[in-house]
């Protein structure tokens, strides 16, 4: 973080714009506090003259522009219609960097603040300037920040986890190795914030949250709120869990609580974890109708199946697909590469059947698409349907380019049941989707 040591004549010069404000204001008999046109072109002003802003005086500046008032400087100097026309880049850079000494300005005046609106003021000045630049170094000071203080009512408050969970969602999408400096600070920050940076990591979808959020399971109370929000990243991340992860999740199905219990099921559903179908299969027999109901939802969301709630058809049919995997699968997949089409076809047949493990399934018959027989790409697309594959729809759309009609046909038949889009079948507008 840098650390700003103003000389005499920097702090001569800030003294000089705040005085040079309030004796304008109060010759025209208006209110002392000057309008945030005036306050920002006071800022320029000094920007232009190439020098540093001194912190202290800047914060005083910033504390008179209001909430939202380092978003309106900010824009406000980027615009061409600044006050005195368009900052040269190089000024635009320089007042970025006077900014990223505010938040510890901020924090430091916190610790001795006792006015409540200053003290929500001085927090989300600094809260807001993180959120523009603040880096994965930076994460300690943001809980300081937001830290709780009695005095603060209880909407100021969520204003200020609000914030919080704003900025912190900011750094992480900025940098993924916050998340290992936000790990090593969870069990130190207060319940509240723990809350915050909950919520913050599922707005920053990306793999580093998922395996956050699993690797923060049984260390605080707040496991119902951590599998929630592993359920909305697995939503917007097409990379699945790990195992050492997805081991740390399934547990859960077991919890004493039964809240737990189907926000765990949902989590598991949601991260399509095949590991955890036995353990859903149980749940279906649950003392309680909501966690029944997520039990099943999950279960016909991983295998693509539609059976009712009745656990012992969910049994047979488990059962009938880890012995198929046991004792068929070795030869039926190596049939998906025999030379002899009426081979392949028969293979193709049986495994678009399967449910289970359906993901290691697709990549076996993605090859398929690009054989010679016409035949075999067209079962190759309707197997893949089946199985409701993910990721396989730049593949596809090269088959709108194949010249077999039947081949086209087919492929996009395949592209709108998957993804839900009634594109028409030309391959240069689905590649604008999936390219």
């Amino acid at each position: 973080m840098p650390h700003f040591r103003p000389t005499k004549a920097t702090v001569h010069t800030a003294a000089s714009v705040l005085l040079s404000i309030a004796a304008a204001l109060d010759a025209g008999g208006m209110s002392p506090r000057p309008s945030d046109d005036q306050t920002i072109e006071q800022i320029l002003l000094e920007v232009r003259k190439g020098e540093a802003l001194p912190v202290v005086g800047f914060v005083d500046l910033l504390l008179e522009l209001g909430p939202g008032g380092v978003a309106l400087l900010v824009e406000t100097a980027e615009s061409k219609d600044a006050p005195g026309g368009a900052l040269h880049p190089s000024q635009c850079e320089g007042l970025k960097r006077d900014l990223r000494g505010v938040p510890a300005e901020t924090a430091r005046r916190l610790r001795d603040e006792s006015h409540v609106e200053r003290r929500v003021l001085l927090a989300s000045i600094g809260l807001e300037v993180l959120a523009r630049a603040g880096t994965a170094r930076d994460v300690e000071l943001t809980f300081e920040l937001a830290a709780p203080h009695p005095a603060v009512s209880r909407r100021d408050h969520r204003r200020i986890q609000d914030d919080l969970v704003a900025t912190l969602a900011e750094i992480l999408r900025r940098e993924d190795a916050s998340h290992a400096r936000l790990s090593r600070l969870f069990r130190e920050i207060p319940s509240v914030n723990q809350a915050s940076l909950l919520e913050a990591v599922g707005d920053a979808p990306s793999p580093a949250s998922m395996r956050f959020l699993a690797a923060r399971l049984g260390e605080s109370p707040l496991d119902g709120l951590v599998l929630t929000q592993l359920g909305l990243v697995a939503l917007d991340v097409a990379t699945p869990l790990d195992e050492m992860s997805l081991v740390r999740v399934r547990p859960f199905l077991r919890h004493e609580t039964a809240t737990t219990r189907s926000q765990a099921a949902q989590a598991l559903g949601r991260l399509d974890d095949y590991g955890s179908i036995a353990g859903l299969i149980e749940l279906l027999a649950d003392e309680h109708a909501g966690t029944r109901r997520m039990a099943h939802w999950s279960l016909r969301s991983i295998t693509a199946m539609t059976y009712s709630l009745e656990p012992n058809r969910w049994r047979m049919w488990f059962q009938n697909e880890s012995r198929w995997w046991e004792e068929r699968s070795p030869a039926v997949l190596e049939r998906l590469n025999s030379r002899r089409v009426v081979d392949v076809v028969a293979a193709i047949n049986e495994v678009a059947k399967k449910r289970l493990y359906r993901r290691e399934l697709t990549p076996l018959l993605v090859p398929l698409l690009r054989d010679r027989d016409e035949r075999i790409v067209r079962m190759a697309c309707s197997a893949l349907e089946s199985l409701r594959a993910a990721g396989v729809e730049p593949d596809l759309v090269e088959l709108l380019r194949h010249p077999e009609a039947g081949v086209r046909e087919h492929a996009h038949r395949t592209l709108v049941r998957l993804t839900g889009n009634r594109l028409p079948p030309d391959p240069n507008v689905w590649h604008q989707e999936y390219p």
